[in-house]
């Protein structure tokens, strides 16, 4: 049995490796060199870093389930079911709860190794399900894969101290790179019975026959229905990546299938489009039944803000590139080199919507000459590339719900011509943004 290692690297080029079973278990005893794992842990500290620390440190990535292969279009490819399938316990506070679920794995001869997970926090036990290197198409093995993890949670969870995560299962769930000194491995493990047939599980393997036969209309109804939504969300996960932008307020998604597809928000528009394509895949679903679930909170959240920051961290070449920008403004004033660096600083700051950040700039630049000296220009190039969504020079001054909306999500606002706004209505939306200071800057 071969378990496969994919990397994407920074330019999502696809490194493919795989090693047998026994050589990964060796293998997680010890870190890297440069203590990659060790230094991955770390950052869970600040959970809603992680994201940008693994798109600027790319590890590893194990699928357990199956051998894969690259095809020619640099996607992988299922080459071998291994009939393995995971279960995490996540959520351990010290060692002692980690040694306890180890130990709990132990007792079922199905378990084919347990480990300590990447975040040090979790327990992945790996559960032989089938025969190894068993010749399956990758959607017969993804309905081995759930009906393997719905059985094995029953079994599991009797025995362990901990809830097993609740999460999509398919032939290409994967984790990153672990590390234990100390993880359990028995190649003898027996597979559990279970079911090829799809969503089968409960008909074909009953834990108490008795039980089920008792079992009322409604209850049967009920285990439909929650077939039908894991079969949506399942659908879903496959097919596109989701988030959260916390910035902006809505979900956006991404076609996993093409990688040059950038992330859109879920509109109403796309809303539909989702949930046709859903229909056309043979679920019975309707929009709101997609919006239910791209609107929860079991879609991951993301801060672009805090993801770009973190992308430049350790980058800075030790020069004043913030005064030399200042500089390009001609002005006699002495003082205009440190005022902007200051304003700067706390722009930056109030980006970062924490505890410490109560109060914002008192001040802010107020650009003064004839037209067509670029000052308009000059604004619009304060922000990089990557944040250009964060600028607007449009603000309508008389709608307050859009100044309110705009303070909150926009990084930089130019208020454009602002001579030629009224003073009552400029002392109205400085006092604002006074009060919305933590939040967003204004020029």
């Amino acid at each position: 049995m071969k378990l496969t290692f994919v990397l994407r690297d920074k330019k999502n080029a696809l490194k493919l490796s795989t090693k047998t079973i026994e050589s990964f278990v060796e293998r997680i005893k010890t870190d890297t060199k440069d203590r990659a794992v060790g230094r991955r842990r770390e950052q869970f500290w600040h959970p809603d870093a992680i994201d940008s620390y693994d798109r600027q440190f790319p590890s590893h990535l194990v699928y357990p389930s199956a051998e894969f292969e690259k095809d020619s279009n640099d996607n992988l490819r299922m080459k071998i079911f291994n009939g393995v399938v995971t279960l995490t316990i996540d959520n351990l506070q010290n060692a002692a709860e980690i040694e306890a679920a180890k130990q709990a794995a132990r007792i079922l001869n199905y378990t084919l190794a347990a480990f300590t997970g990447p975040s040090g926090k979790e327990v992945i036990i790996l559960v032989r399900i089938a025969k190894a290197e068993a010749t399956y198409s990758e959607e017969e093995a993804d309905v081995i894969c759930r009906n393997g993890w719905q059985l094995a949670s029953a079994i599991y969870q009797g025995i362990l101290p901990k809830p097993i995560r609740k999460e999509t299962i398919s032939v290409r769930s994967c984790f990153h790179m672990p590390l234990d000194p100390h993880p359990y491995y028995n190649p003898k493990a027996a597979s559990l019975p279970v079911s090829e047939k799809p969503e089968s599980w409960g008909q074909s393997h009953d834990l108490n026959s008795d039980q089920n036969q008792a079992n009322s209309p409604q209850d049967s109804e009920s285990e439909e229905v929650s077939l039908e939504t894991q079969r949506l969300i399942d659908f879903l996960n496959v097919r596109y990546d989701f988030r959260f932008n916390t910035i902006m307020g809505y979900t956006e998604y991404r076609d996993k299938s093409h990688h040059y597809c950038v992330w859109q928000p879920v509109d109403d528009r796309a809303l539909k489009g989702l949930t046709m394509k859903v229909r056309l895949g043979g679920i019975d679903a309707r929009d709101n039944d997609v919006r239910r679930y791209v609107q929860s909170d079991m879609i991951r959240s993301y801060d672009p803000i805090s993801d770009y920051l973190w992308e430049q961290y350790d980058k800075w070449d030790g020069k004043d590139h913030i005064r030399k920008l200042a500089r390009t403004v001609p002005t006699k004033n002495p003082y205009w080199e440190d005022w902007f660096y200051t304003w700067f600083l706390g722009m930056v700051r109030q980006w970062q919507v924490t505890n410490l950040a109560k109060y914002g700039n008192q001040a802010v630049p107020l650009l003064i000459s004839t037209q067509g000296w670029n000052k308009t220009t000059f604004c619009e190039q304060l922000l990089p590339p990557e944040l250009s969504w964060g600028y607007t020079g449009n603000l309508q001054m008389d709608n307050k719900k859009q100044v309110l909306q705009q303070i909150a999500q926009m990084l930089l606002i130019n208020l454009d011509e602002f001579n030629q706004i009224s003073p009552h209505t400029q002392q109205g939306f400085l006092n604002v943004c006074e009060d919305q200071a933590s939040i967003r800057t204004t020029c």
